[in-house]
């Protein structure tokens, strides 16, 4: 009895042993925490054993397992995973990101580094908080309120246009004050336009869903290393690319409208400007004619009862010049896009078509984009990308001067008694004389802009440590303008040709410039103590614009508008211009234990714009900080994020002025009846760049494990050497020359504050 008993036993040890040890199959997928992305490559092992496996492209995993195992899931950028098996045989995993706002990486000159490591003045706006947002097709203008600092105005309500952008306030007087804009690693100009490119703002050729990010550059330690152009500060603009795993195909529609701010100035009823002007003695036309009629010699003279039975006419043809004139602008935006990547390959697709009405009837813009992204990893040592942008814009615009001509003056100027048209249905021209609504239909302003930009870059690392990168960067911009006045059109009665009526200015521009960069990059860490990062660089920019106009007069009819028709040739002109840069730079970054932090950077420019004696410039900055929670004496205060110091030095220059405003011009024309050439401009070869010097010292601070989080700079900005024009006396021939002469003082406070209230992957406020 006893034996059975011990032989069942054993026999059912060993059914039990077999079984915990007997393995089975595992399956499931992995996801990002993120936007629930499938997540390729994820390494999936069994903890404790070498047993192991990797998600495929759409995240999925298989993997053999014992009973009361645990797997461990591990991928870069996100927090290691641990799940315990048990009984399940299917296990999905969302993977939560690892990448703390302290040790985000952020794009800085030529390059990228720990936004906890950064000793410079630098402000992010991420391309989340930009998108979708509705700012009448212009780019620029979703800037406004998303940096300390950092200023944004519209111009007016004309779709499309450009935004004044300045950073830590004016630091020019006459030579330009908005910013450098850089693309994807490609200088190319500011936002009134790459490099002189006419009409083409080449923020608004970047579809706002594009950006991934923009880095606001404020202080000389972060600008100066774009040496001769960073005096306004620099906005780093980065593209997105396309996320490992499968195609992602997104459409977007948007619609919204834009409304006029109203305004302090409450605006006379008809009642209340008619009985207004009585009180003055004033009799407008309409009623000075009756008097005319009727013998009377001043309006006191009209009986009440005849005055109140005029009103009433003038009631019948009320006029809301405001309803009249602007308008609520609707805006439509539709766009596509197709994004992915593999180990090897990734793409970005994009294709938008935008229409806006301006505020002012009469106006709006049209724009077709289209990007493309692509980056390509041969081998470990080597990566390629490609980088095009293609932008079509079409605006038809308005005379914005400041008179009658303008609507958003029109609207305070012509009386609420005054119709819009008269009773035959011609315009009426007001007391004005001048019909904003006529304007609309005959005088015609339609301007086409064609942009364009584009880079190409491949990247090695032909020993440890070391990058080489190469990297060719292009813009283009091409714009044509036509403006007709029709003839016998009001415009054109007043300053046309009563014997050639009719007028058309046909102008437009080309401009192309190109970047050719190449640097090196040396990366050296010492027990993981001594950091060092080091880069070299040369640069050479290239740029070439043209210009045309041609003027004639004489036109039979308003059907027909193109030059060959005209009567009368009044002018044809075209000009052409070209400049370029070299420069050489250098960068140097130290850090301690990342605890201690020192950047030094320089920059040699030479720039054709510039007189012989002053042709080279060099712009230098140094900066250094300390992340105070790291040091021994703050280890007990827990409830401290961080706490880092920093202050920074640097200069930077400014060469906003014509491409040869140094150098002595000669104009022709003739001489009796002889052609002959004389002095147009006295040269000055000591023209140079403005110079600015600029010092910040700041404090970034985070506590409640980043919940909240803020920065404080005090800075001091000061330009010298301006580029104005000095006047001279008329007995040289000359009225000005431009000179280095006067200088500019910016300083002051900035200050920004983040609370996280809730933040959770559902929602965050």
């Amino acid at each position: 009895m006893n034996r059975k008993l011990l032989m069942s036993l054993f026999l059912m040890f060993s059914l039990v042993v077999q079984v915990l040890a007997q393995d089975r199959v595992v399956t499931g997928k992995v996801t990002s925490g993120e936007d629930g992305s499938a997540l390729p490559g994820v390494t999936v092992s069994v903890k404790g054993t070498s047993k192991g496996s990797t998600s495929i492209a759409d995240g999925t995993y298989k993997i053999s397992v014992p009973n009361q195992a645990v797997l461990v899931f591990s991928f870069v950028g996100f927090s290691k995973q641990e799940v315990s098996v048990g009984s399940r045989t299917q296990i999905n995993v969302e993977m939560k990101s690892d990448v703390s706002d302290l040790e985000e990486v952020v794009v800085i000159g030529y390059g990228t580094a720990k936004k906890q490591n950064l000793t410079s003045s630098q402000a992010n706006v991420s391309g989340k908080s930009i998108e979708n947002r509705p700012a009448g097709l212009s780019t620029d203008n979703l800037l406004q309120g998303k940096a300390a600092g950092v200023q944004v105005s519209s111009l007016n309500g004309r779709p499309n246009s450009s935004a004044f952008i300045r950073i830590r306030g004016e630091g020019t007087l006459t030579a330009g004050a908005q910013p450098l804009i850089v693309i994807d690693g490609v200088p190319v100009g500011n936002s009134e336009g790459a490099a002189g490119a006419n009409n083409v703002n080449i923020l608004n050729t970047i579809n706002p869903n594009d950006i991934e990010d923009i880095q606001v550059l404020k202080d000389a330690s972060s600008a100066s290393i774009y040496g001769s152009r960073g005096a306004n500060g620099v906005l780093l603009i980065t593209t997105k690319q396309g996320k490992k795993g499968l195609p992602k195909i997104t459409y977007g529609f948007q619609t919204g409208y834009s409304e006029r701010t109203p305004d302090n100035f409450k605006l006379m009823t008809l009642e209340e400007k008619l009985q207004y002007e009585k009180d003055l003695g004033f009799a407008n036309d309409y009623i000075g004619t009756y008097m005319d009629d009727k013998g009377y010699a001043d309006i006191a003279d009209v009986p009440q009862a005849e005055l109140t039975k005029l009103w009433g006419d003038l009631k019948k043809s009320e006029t809301d010049w405001s309803k009249t004139l602007i308008r609520r602008a609707q805006l439509t935006t539709h766009r596509i896009g197709i994004s992915g990547a593999t180990d090897a390959f990734s793409y970005n697709f994009s294709a938008q078509n935008a229409n806006a009405e301006g505020l002012a009837k009469g106006s709006d813009s049209y724009v077709k984009a289209v990007r493309l992204n692509t980056e390509y990893r041969g081998a470990k040592w080597i990566k390629t990308g490609l980088n095009i942008q293609f932008a079509n814009f079409k605006t038809n615009e308005l005379r914005d001067r400041f008179n009658v001509q303008n609507p958003f003056y029109a609207i305070y100027t012509y009386n609420p008694y005054e119709p819009e048209r008269n009773a035959d249905g011609s315009f009426n021209l007001t007391h004005q004389g001048f019909s904003i609504s006529e304007a609309i239909e005959n005088n015609t302003e339609v301007i086409k802009a064609n942009g364009g930009s584009g880079s190409a870059f491949v990247a090695v690392t032909p020993v440890k440590d070391i990058e080489l990168r190469s990297q060719i960067g292009a813009f283009f911009g091409a714009t044509t303008r036509e403006y007709f006045l029709k003839p016998n059109s009001i415009l054109d009665q007043y300053v046309g040709d009563p014997n050639a009526r009719g007028s058309k200015t046909d102008n437009g521009s080309l401009n192309f410039n190109y970047v050719f960069t190449n640097t090196v990059t040396y990366t050296k860490s010492i027990n993981n103590t001594h950091n060092f990062k080091g880069l070299g660089g040369i640069e050479f920019t290239k740029d070439q614009a043209s210009t045309y106009a041609i003027t004639s007069k004489g036109f039979p009819s308003d059907k027909v508008n193109t030059q060959d028709n005209a009567s009368t040739p009044v002018s044809a002109t075209t000009f052409k211009a070209d400049w370029a840069l070299y420069s050489l730079f250098g960068r140097m970054n130290y850090d301690y234990n990342q605890t201690y932090f020192m950047d030094m950077s320089i920059r040699r420019d030479g720039s054709s714009r510039f007189g012989l004696n002053n042709r080279y410039g060099v712009f230098g900055a140094i900066s250094g900080g300390v992340h105070l929670e790291k040091l021994s004496f703050m280890q007990d205060l827990t409830w401290l994020s961080s706490l880092k110091i920093r202050a920074s030095y640097g200069t930077a220059g400014n060469d906003r002025i014509g491409n040869y405003t140094s150098l002595g011009l000669l104009r022709y024309n003739s001489y009796g009846l002889t052609s002959a050439t004389f002095p147009s401009q006295v040269p000055n070869s000591d023209l140079t760049w403005e110079k600015q010097e600029s010092t910040d010292i700041g404090v970034d601070f985070a506590i409640l494990k980043n919940r909240i989080s803020g920065t404080v700079d005090f800075y001091n900005k000061e330009s010298s050497s301006l580029l104005f024009d000095r006047p001279l006396s008329r007995t040289t021939g000359f009225q000005t020359r431009t000179e280095n002469i006067g200088a500019v003082k910016n300083s002051g406070i900035e200050m920004a504050l983040s609370y996280k209230v809730i933040q959770t992957k559902d929602f965050t406020f």
